[in-house]
C-alpha cells in the first residue's frame, strides 16, 4: 500500500508521459510498457509521425497521468513492490 502511494503522488493527471517515464515511474522495462499498451491493458495516445532528421515514420507513444494512476490502482493494490504482475493477451 505504501508503494502505491508514493507511485500515485509522483504522477501528475493532466500530464503526458513518454514510454521512458512511464517504465521509471512503474519500475518496469520499457518493452514491457509497450507491450501493455499493444495488449491494451495500458491505454496510450498513439501518433504516427515523421521526423525532419529520418526519413522513416515512427509511432511516438504518449501515456496520460490519470491513466498511470488507474493502472496502478487497478493492478497493484494487492502486490508487494517486489512482485510484478503478468497479464494474458486477450
Amino acid at each position: 500500500m505504501e508503494f502505491r502511494m508514493l507511485l500515485l503522488d509522483s504522477v501528475e493527471p493532466e500530464k503526458w508521459y513518454k514510454i521512458d517515464d512511464v517504465a521509471k515511474i512503474i519500475g518496469w522495462s520499457h518493452d514491457t510498457i509497450e507491450r501493455w499498451i499493444e495488449d491494451r491493458v495500458l491505454q496510450a495516445f498513439v501518433k504516427d509521425s515523421r521526423s525532419d532528421k529520418r526519413k522513416r515514420i515512427f509511432r511516438g507513444k504518449r501515456v496520460q497521468g490519470c491513466e498511470i494512476i488507474r493502472f496502478v490502482k487497478a493492478h497493484l493494490t494487492e502486490l508487494k513492490p517486489d512482485v510484478r504482475p503478468r497479464f494474458r493477451s486477450a
